[in-house]
């Protein structure tokens, strides 16, 4: 293999490590991100905010009712009322969304290589960069192939990082999109 392509190979193989950093760093942000934006989760939070204020004002009646006075003690059950009273509206059920129904097409190829509308928008943030890096895996590919390169170990693990990224991204845009597997079932949005 001449150097400059060598040299090619290497600077291609220390791009895609900077993106695989990147990559790495960014992809818990985007978990955490989102575990937190549905509305259960949401819900659950609310809740779980609520339970701690009643734990709180049950705490404090009972601190209140041994050392405080009547008077006083009456001052803070009325406190406390109020703000249980706020507590309980903010609390109140409300009609849950309908399930959107979407489902992916039955033809394996169009569901290996995500080749349906999304159910969410969000869900095109992770397909284009998996179609980004599996243009760029079967163009790298191809172009190994013609020249010859493929006997060199650094084209390999080159390849691999490419393939790694482009199934990371794919799993990405099929949690993204709120399908758990490809036969897919409907999530709450």
């Amino acid at each position: 293999m001449s150097t400059l392509v060598e040299a090619e190979l290497k600077l291609a193989i220390a791009v895609v490590g900077g993106i695989f950093g990147v990559v790495a760093a960014l992809v818990p942000v985007v978990d955490n991100w989102l575990r937190g934006r549905g509305v259960q989760q949401q819900a659950a939070r609310n809740l779980e905010y609520a339970s701690k204020k009643v734990a709180f004002w049950k705490d404090w009646l009972g601190a209140s009712s041994v050392t405080a006075s009547a008077e006083e003690l009456q001052e803070v059950r009325k406190l406390a009322a109020v703000n249980l009273a706020e507590i309980a509206r903010r609390q109140e059920v409300r009609p849950q969304e309908p399930i959107q129904a979407h489902s992916p097409p039955s033809s394996w190829i169009r569901k290996a290589l995500l080749l349906y509308w999304p159910a969410r928008l969000s869900a095109w943030i992770p397909r284009i960069c998996f179609y980004a890096f599996l243009g760029y895996f079967l163009i790298a590919t191809l172009n190994l192939c013609l020249e010859g390169a493929y006997k060199d170990i650094l084209v390999w693990v080159l390849l691999l990082v490419i393939a790694s990224f482009t199934t990371l991204f794919r799993h990405l845009a099929i949690r993204v999109d709120g399908l758990r597997h490809l036969g897919g079932t409907p999530q709450r949005q």
